[in-house]
Order: structure tokens, then C-alpha cells, then sequence
């Protein structure tokens, strides 16, 4: 695979003309903090590190970030923190957004399909990265795109690199890790820090209070603790979002437990509501309607029908005059 500019990572001691900048952009996540030490290790050119922080990071984030700046100082090598115009929040919950599936609040979960995050950071940098280049230098970004994201490397700007990918990982995630693991020990950083950072804060929607209840009772399952409520930052309306912190994985897990569940939920909501229904007599007199005989019910609603005797089974038949002479008693 070839990457442009191609002989832009040197060896140790490569030269750097006078007028080339360059600029790593890292999260502190695994594979930017990889990309960073490994490009010390090889003594790459590097003027600037540059970290766009959301306000919404874990701590871990800031730990590992606290624990490299040391190195990056000792090394002359300058730090910038970019920060969002507006607060994270708002645009993930509050802003009016118009789109092709109708008008909306808030981009949601920035992640997955959702790269609007990942283009404010861009902007940012590309905006910095400019500075430079309005005072004459040829600026490059290390960017963190990695070997099995193709189509993102074909599109990639010429003076923007992509380390990862010329380095081969992910097709040398097995040696990579290896390095890490080495990196990571020699500037004090533990696995536990890096681990920690892989849990965000994902938003989940919901309809109503009973789906609520079981998006809730999911999340209590996935992650051992239940989840949180979703005000907006402005308005202070209450959202119909539920959010908690969880990994990638559990993130993909209450989601598809949730959209499994509340069909099943659906279904079974619709058998509780016909069972409460025949254990009440909430119906007609006979003269009034005529009902159907048991012949013209198909084999699928007699199965229906057969779970709906038997959920009514276990119910409690309610009558109007016991209500009213409980209350005259009492």
C-alpha cells in the first residue's frame, strides 16, 4: 500500500528543512498515543501535538495526556488544546437539526455513522495547521487512520500522513501491541489507564415510560448499573434519552437487547391488554354486538387467544361496586 507523501517518517536524526512543519493529532486513545510514542521512538520530525478535547473525556484521557507532556516538553516538542466553539452537549442533545428523516434536537451519539465530532476536530486543526502555512511553512499532519481504513487514506490530503497505515497496523497489530506494551512501560502508563478510556457515555432513545422501564432494566443487565435521565443544558426539558457509560461492545449489546425486548414487549403488552380485558368484561351486552363463534378465528389467533385465557388466569377480576363500597366504608 503506498502513502502520500511516502518518505515523510524518517529515522532517527532524519533532517528537517527549515521550512516543514509538522503536527501530530492525538485523542490519548490506544492507537494515537501508539502512533505518538512510536514516532518519538524513530526520531520522525515532530513540531507540534495537538489534542481537540471535548470537555466530555474520561479521566483516564487526561492521565495518559498528563503522563506523556513531561516527554513532549524534555523533547522542545510544543502542545496546543483545541476546545468546541459550543459545549459538546448541546450539539449532541439540544441543536435544531434539519435532515432528510425530519427536524430533530441534537446530532446524537457522536460515533459509528455519526462523524460530526470527528469534523469539528478537523476544522480546528485544519484552521491551525493554516496559521502555519499563511507564514510560509509546508505544514504535514500525522493523522490516526490506520492500515485497514483504505478509502479514508485514498482521500487523504498530500500533506496529510497516516503513520499507522505506513507502518502497517492493523496488518502488524500483533508487533504494534508489542511496541506498545514496551512504550507504554518506559513513560509510566498502565493498561488500566488505557482500558478505562474505552468507556463513554452512550444515549439511548425512548418512547414512553413503559419502554423507559425496559431500556432501564437493560442497561441494569449489560452493565450492572442502572442508567441516567437527560436534561437539556439550556432548556431544562427532560429528553427522551437514557444514557450510561459502557464500552463499544455493551454499547452494541443494550441496543440490540433493547430493540429485541421492546417487540417482545409490544407483543406481550398486547396479550396483557385482551387478558385484562376478558377477566374484566370490559365488553358489550350480546344484544348489542354480535361475537364471533370459535370457527371463524384462524389457528393463529386461537393460539393468540389461548395465551390471553391463560395470562387472565392469574389476574384479579376488578368491579366498579366493590370500588364504590370500599370508599363508602372507609
Amino acid at each position: 500500500m503506498v502513502v502520500k507523501p511516502k518518505s515523510t517518517i524518517g529515522a532517527k536524526g532524519a533532517i528537517q528543512t527549515l521550512k516543514e512543519y509538522y503536527i501530530a493529532s492525538v485523542s490519548w486513545g490506544k492507537d494515537s498515543l501508539y502512533m505518538l510514542l512510536r514516532l518519538l521512538e524513530e526520531g520522525a520530525p515532530l513540531n507540534e501535538v495537538a489534542f481537540y478535547d471535548t470537555g466530555m473525556e474520561f479521566q483516564a484521557i487526561y492521565n495518559t495526556r498528563d503522563a506523556i507532556l513531561p516527554l513532549l516538553k524534555e523533547q522542545g516538542i510544543k502542545y496546543t488544546e483545541f476546545k468546541p466553539k459550543r459545549p459538546f452537549e448541546y450539539d449532541m442533545l439540544e441543536k435544531p437539526v434539519k435532515s432528510k428523516n425530519g427536524d430533530h434536537l441534537g446530532y446524537s451519539w457522536c460515533g459509528g455513522s455519526a462523524r460530526w465530532g470527528t469534523a469539528g476536530k478537523q476544522k480546528a486543526l485544519d484552521a491551525h495547521a493554516k496559521k502555519y502555512s499563511d507564514q510560509g511553512y509546508i505544514v504535514f499532519q500525522y493523522v490516526g487512520i490506520a492500515a485497514d481504513e483504505p478509502k479514508r487514506i485514498k482521500k487523504l490530503a498530500a500533506q496529510k500522513i497516516a503513520p499507522l497505515a505506513e507502518w502497517g497496523v492493523d496488518g502488524e497489530r500483533e508487533s504494534a501491541q508489542t511496541l506498545l506494551a514496551r512504550l507504554m512501560e518506559q513513560y509510566g502508563i498502565s493498561e488500566t489507564e488505557l482500558e478505562e478510556e474505552r468507556r463513554e457515555t452512550a444515549w439511548f432513545p425512548y418512547s414512553q415510560e413503559t419502554e423507559r422501564r425496559l431500556l432501564n432494566q437493560i442497561i441494569y443487565m449489560v452493565t450492572g448499573a442502572g442508567g441516567f435521565g437527560c436534561v437539556g443544558e439550556y432548556s431544562g426539558r427532560k429528553r427522551k434519552k437514557m444514557g450510561t457509560e459502557c464500552t463499544a461492545a455493551e454499547r452494541l449489546e443494550i441496543e440490540a437487547n433493547y430493540a429485541f425486548f421492546k417487540e417482545a414487549m409490544k407483543k406481550e403488552l398486547e396479550i396483557f391488554y385482551s387478558a385484562f380485558a376478558n377477566k374484566n368484561n370490559l365488553f358489550p351486552p350480546a344484544d348489542k354486538v354480535k361475537p364471533r363463534s370459535i370457527e371463524e378465528l384462524s389457528p393463529e389467533e386461537k393460539a393468540y387467544y389461548v395465551k390471553v385465557g391463560l395470562m387472565a388466569e392469574g389476574m384479579e377480576r376488578h368491579t366498579l361496586r366493590k370500588a364504590i363500597a370500599a370508599g363508602e366504608t372507609e
